[in-house]
């Protein structure tokens, strides 16, 4: 719950709301990455501290609201917490996954295809191989699979960028 501390008026419904709408509106704008904000309450990664309203003393640790509708309405756009970008290799690991999508929302905008898919894939091979050897093998199996059940493929497209970013 997200309360007023002096009050104790609940805002959690109203932050959901906003996070949707919000969320949403970034993923149309064609964001290809978000950096949170550290230890926010709305939209700090995780640490965030929460406190449990059966034990008041009792603190526990999560995510901030925002920063939860967000990555579950966008799992495939990266994230991160800020404070990690001071961390080279953290920032490096972003700004990749940052461009792979960058790229994958280019070839996005006139619609996939289930050869367009394959060929992204395929173009991109040496850039998967790099970051992750069986992400271009687990990623080259889903689009077949998808395909063989008969998927539409702008949901593939959607599902080999999720795991994509899960991958890299």
């Amino acid at each position: 719950n997200l309360l007023n501390s002096e009050t104790d008026e609940n805002f959690t419904q109203q932050m959901v709301e906003y996070a949707q709408l919000q969320s949403d509106a970034l993923a149309e704008s064609g964001i290809s990455g978000f950096i949170f904000k550290n230890d926010s309450p709305s939209c700090g990664l995780g640490r965030v501290e929460v406190h449990n309203d059966v034990q008041p003393q009792s603190k526990e640790q999560a995510m901030g609201i925002f920063a939860m509708v967000f990555t579950t309405l966008n799992p495939h756009i990266p994230v991160i917490d800020e404070s990690r970008l001071s961390d080279p290799v953290q920032a490096e690991h972003f700004l990749a996954r940052v461009e792979f999508l960058s790229l994958w929302l280019d070839e996005d905008r006139s619609g996939w295809t289930a050869d367009k898919l394959m060929q992204f894939h395929n173009t991109n091979k040496l850039f998967l191989l790099s970051r992750s050897p069986n992400a271009k093998r687990s990623l080259g199996r889903l689009i077949a699979n998808a395909f063989d059940r008969g998927d539409h493929p702008e949901n593939v497209a959607l599902e080999y960028m999720t795991s994509a970013q899960q991958s890299l």
